[in-house]
This record gives structure tokens, sequence and C-alpha cells, in this order.
């Protein structure tokens, strides 16, 4: 096997290759350095890509997709273009599987002579080098061994004869972050481990890819019943007492060499991570020095009573904490409103369809709090009456979807029905509502909410658009919408003393007159509210461009509206309607005192920032989102200068 040659040529070899290393520093990303010395004895090389050299190209048995990329690509360097095919497979050695005594080790394998090689090497740094018969190409993270890859291809590859037996070659990441300790002990002596099931896994994991790529620190992940390890990093659901944590509870401990981090729930876990890389690592450059007394509770965020949060929204710590921190002025309800005046013409009115479903139930208040708590403006709800005539939210007519109800109705004098408006509010606060949009089945201790709750929390603070129409009418006011059950807004609106944060939008059943909500009629309602409670409500009227409705409708605001003037156009917006949106354009131009909006939920592919600048270029001011963190973090960026409008 021609697998260790000596020949005569060797030192031209070495000349080239310590050539080529002496020249990879201006490579944007990297510092390297070598620990090749120029000798004049002949030094033995590892020929891979000698026919028959018996080598093999392994990876870890567990990759990411960045990975197993570069991994392809390099397996596909060697065979393709230098003729080279090598037993290609994972570091797994179960079933009687062995090592190969040549291997090209890729990435961070089981292999001991990859772990040997890294812990030569700091956090930061990566490496192509020899150990024994074995070829070393591994970073601590996926961008190092991906570094590390891409040198050797750049600079081993193009030599065709192979690699010197004693070559060492290592490069560093630019990371703003060197290396972290906790009181004086490397991060890179700790494991994360977890102490429950498969959703536990997952926040280990977020802090894994974190620690990973920020500061090229992969940690070993161990399982419940892992032993542990003299240094750790815990996620767990108990607080420092011991004690298991309430559902949007969590916070951060030290104790006996480990780090503990703790939420009652995933979603407060997941919190408890962010808010610990936020605090201590976040935006931090160099060595990170942590030093926490023994038995010292670092952080404790514990959620109050239901009562006590709707009372005051700011109580309720958020499962978004850590990840985003909005201005001052987008929880300004005060710029909220010179937004709907258009007043201010660069700020986004930003709604939230079903309110924030990616880190609360849907329709849930928890889920309203979030979305102002993060910078939000308005949540557009679903309304529904229970037989008893007290409005709630709830999207489907049924409880199935978003409730615990399967195994609830019928069964201690609940009702057999799954039908809201079959439950009083009493029975329906037996219920808890699901996660997210109900996929998941994660029941959650959250209740069915009455509008009179939403609009106690939204006052003076955020807006609604109500939907479902068909089951209910803003006012008792003859002749309008007729076709809707004759169940009133209003009397929730005067007990809570709140008629601003409703908007006057929705109000369609369908197409037909009587169906429609007109802008004459969107006029009338807010006249009659304002001669009976003194308070002005603001307009948020959907028309479309395809019924010609949209350019009347603003008109009529315009000349008529006690406050605003707006209109939701059409609703869902299609980017690549260009008819369309040169009409939005012209609406734009020609009613400059009028705030326009459209929604971006009917496409996942859509609901983006590419979207999103499409519809601020020509004009529109309000936009409609399934991700309302998504689009908080866009808006905020966008409040700096109005571009002018297409054409």
């Amino acid at each position: 096997m021609a697998l260790i040659r000596r020949t005569a040529a060797l030192l031209l070899l070495l000349s080239v290759v310590l050539s080529s290393v002496s020249c990879v520093g201006s490579r944007p990303g990297s510092d390297p350095v070598t620990s090749v010395e120029n000798t004049e004895a002949a030094v033995p090389v590892l020929d891979f890509l000698a026919e028959g050299s018996g080598f093999a190209l392994i990876r870890p048995e567990a990759a990411s997709e960045k990975l197993l990329g570069e991994f392809i690509k390099l397996n596909r360097l060697i065979r393709d273009e230098f003729g080279a095919k090598l037993d290609v497979r994972t570091d797994w050695t179960g079933g009687g599987v062995k090592e190969s005594e040549y291997e090209i080790l890729f990435g961070m394998t089981s292999r001991k002579e990859t772990s040997d090689v890294l812990s030569r090497l700091k956090s930061s740094e990566y490496t192509v080098a020899v150990e024994g018969t074995k070829i070393v190409i591994a970073g601590n993270n996926d961008d190092g061994t991906v570094a590390a890859a891409e040198y050797f291809i750049e600079n081993i590859l193009p030599l065709k004869s192979g690699i010197p037996a004693d070559f060492s070659y290592v490069g560093s990441l630019n990371l703003d972050i060197e290396s972290v300790l906790i009181n004086g002990t490397d991060l890179r002596g700790y494991a994360i481990k977890y102490e429950a099931g498969t959703q536990y896994r997952n926040a280990a994991k977020v802090l894994s890819d974190w620690l990973s790529e920020e500061t090229a620190n992969t940690l070993a992940t161990l399982s419940p019943t892992d032993a542990a390890a003299e240094h750790m990093i815990v996620l767990t659901g108990k607080g420092s007492s011991g004690k298991s944590l309430g559902y949007d509870d969590f916070g951060i401990y030290y104790r006996d060499g480990s780090l503990y981090i703790a939420g009652g729930s995933i979603r407060s876990l997941e919190a408890a991570v962010w808010s610990f890389i936020e605090r201590y690592l976040d935006n931090r450059t160099g060595v990170i020095e942590l030093k926490f007394g023994d038995g010292e509770v670092i952080l404790s965020e514990r959620a109050p009573s239901r009562d006590e949060y709707i009372a005051d929204p700011s109580l309720l710590p958020m499962h978004w904490a850590g990840r985003w921190s909005p201005e001052d002025r987008m929880t300004d309800y005060s710029e909220k409103v010179a937004c709907l005046m258009c007043e201010n013409k660069d700020h986004i009115f930003t709604v939230s369809h079903r309110g924030d479903f990616l880190f609360y139930p849907e329709n849930s208040i928890e889920s309203i709090i979030s979305v102002w708590r993060m910078g939000g403006d308005c949540v557009e709800i679903d309304v529904r009456f229970t037989s008893d005539g007290i409005p709630v939210l709830m999207h489907d007519a049924t409880l199935t979807r978003m409730t615990d109800v399967a195994g609830k109705a019928g069964k201690n004098g609940l009702p057999d029905s799954k039908q809201v408006s079959d439950w009083t509010l009493a029975q329906l606060r037996e219920l808890r509502l699901l996660d997210g949009q109900g996929n998941n089945g994660n029941v959650t201790p959250y209740l069915i909410p009455t509008l009179e709750e939403c609009l106690k929390v939204a006052k003076g603070r955020i807006f609604f658009i109500l939907d479902k129409q068909e089951g209910w009418r803003y006012a008792d006011i003859p002749g309008l919408q007729p076709l809707s059950q004759p169940n009133f807004i209003y009397p929730w609106m005067e007990k809570t003393d709140n008629f601003e944060s409703v908007l006057i939008s929705y109000g369609t059943v369908d197409t037909s007159e009587e169906g429609t909500f007109s802008a004459e009629e969107a006029l009338k309602l807010q006249k009659t509210v304002y001669e009976r409670s003194g308070q002005k409500m603001f307009f948020f009227l959907r028309g479309w461009t395809s019924r010609s409705t949209a350019d009347p409708y603003a008109k009529k605001l315009c000349e008529g509206s006690l406050t605003n003037a707006a209109v939701l156009v059409n609703g869902a917006f299609n980017p690549n309607n260009d008819s369309v949106k040169n009409a939005i354009s012209s609406l734009a131009k020609k009613y400059p005192d009028c705030m326009f909006g459209g929604w971006t939920i009917d496409s996942e592919g859509f609901d983006v920032p590419k979207t999103w600048d499409i519809m601020y270029r020509i004009g529109l001011r309000s936009i409609m989102t399934n991700n309302m963190f998504g689009l908080v973090k866009y808006a905020a960026r966008k409040t700096d200068a109005t571009p002018e409008l297409p054409g």
C-alpha cells in the first residue's frame, strides 16, 4: 500500500506546503498560525489520494446540515477531481464496525485522535493536523470545521501528493468571545444536562447551538439518565428551593460547581436560557469571567396571579425574555395613535393575527399582553358569545382545537356539547387553553378570556380588530349589521370605559350590500358612540380594489371622520400582483391622510420581511401577520425615514 513514500522530491513538496501555509493569513475570517517547522530531513507523507490507500473519510454520526454539506463537498472533490475513492462513513463503531487504521476525520468525531488534537486548541481555533495515521480536519464548532475543510481543499488537495506525516496547521475564527470562565473553570469543562423529557432537550439544543456558534464551545449534552459531570449547566423545572416552578416562572442559580437554569414549562425554561445568554454572554467580547457564590440566586422571575397581571400587564414574565427589548417608543400609546392619525408616516401599525401564538395560546389574554410588551400596536381577535351572553375569545365555533374539552365535556356537570355557545362563562372557566394554535396538544394553565378582560388590558396600550362578525354587532343601532346576531359589543366597551381600543373595522359577513359594512355605516357608528359616550373610535375599515370600494371608503373617511381615515385594502396582499400594487400605490398618493394596510397571513411564503418591504414601499403602513415577533423587529428598523412612493 502506497501510504508512506520517501522521495527525493519531498523537500520540494514541503517547501510548497510551507509556502502555502504562510500565505493563508490573508483569507478573511481567520488568523492562521502553523507548527510546521523547516527541516532538511525527509518527512514521511500520508498519500490518501493513492489508489488502494485504504483511507476512510469519517464524519460524526450526528451532523448539522452545514457540516453535511461541507462533508459532501470534500468527498466529491476527492472523488471527482482526484479520482480517489475513499470509504465514506460515520464514526459509529457499534455492531462490530471497527475503526480503520487510516482515516480522514472530519469534524468532532468520537475518535481519540480528534479529541487529542482539539484539546490542544483554543475554543476559537480550528486545525488540519496529522495524528499518527489519521488526518484530523476539525474545529470546536461547525464554522471552525468548515474553515478547516476549506483550508484543506485550498491548500492540501492541490498538491496532489498527500500530506506530511508531521503536518499541523492551526487557524482561528474571528469570534468576539475568546473564552468563558465560570468561577475559574473554562466553559469547555462543562456539560449541559437536561432533567426532563424531549422538550427540555430542545431547550438544551438552543443553549448548545448558541454557545457553539458564538463561543466555539461545543458542550456535551447529558440526558436525565446520564451520569452527572463535575461541572454542568443544568436545565431543570425546579427553583433554588427544590420546588417545582409555576408555568411562567423562571430563574438561574449556582450550586455545588454547577449552574442551574430553571423554568416551570418549556416556554419559561427557554426564556431562562435566553435571559442567561442576554445577561452574561451576548454583545460581550474577549475573556468573559463569571463569578457566582455557592447557592446564589442569580435571576428570579415569578408570575403574579391572573387578576394581578390583567390589572398591570407589565407584571407578566414574557416567554420571549432575553431575545428582544423594544424601544420605549414602540410601547408608547401616543405613537400608535399618531400612526392611526397619519401624523407619523414612518411608523408601521403592526397587527397580530389572533395574538402572539408563537409563544402563547392564540386568542389568550397572555398572547395579547405579549403583543403589547414586544412593541405591537394591534391584535385581531375572534369574539363569540356564551350561552349566558358573555363575549369571549375563540376562533372556532367549537372548543375542540384550542382547549382540553375532550377530557372534560359531559363530566362533572359540564355540557356534552363542544360548541362555545352551549357553555356558560363559569363552565368555560373549567377548561384550559392549549399552547400555540393547539397543534401540539400541550395544556397550559391559561383560561379562555372575556372581551371585558381584554378591554381592560388594552386600554391606553393597544388596539383590537374584532372578527367573527356574524355573531355580534357593535351597537344596537337600527339598520347596522342586519345579518349579524344581535349580541352587542357596546355594553362591554361602556363597562370598561374603553371605546378607543376597538377599531371600527370588520363587520362584513358577505359580499352583499346588507352584509358589507360600508363607510357610511362606519361613520354612523362612530357618531353614535361619540354622542352616547363622549369617546371617539378610530377606523380601520376594510375595502377592496376589486370591488371599487377602497377609494370611496378612503374619501368618505377623510371627509367625515371624527378621528382618522384608515382602510385595510383587500386584506391579503400578493406581492406578485403588479396591478394591485399599482392600485394601492395610487391610493396612498391620492389620500396622504389615510392609513392603508394589508395582511400577509394567508401564505407562509409571503409572511416575511421581503414582502413587508414591498408593502412599505408602495405606501402600506399597516401589516397583519402570524409572526408578530418577526414583524416588530422589522418595524423597529423602519421608523428612520419615509421612502418615496414608486412612480
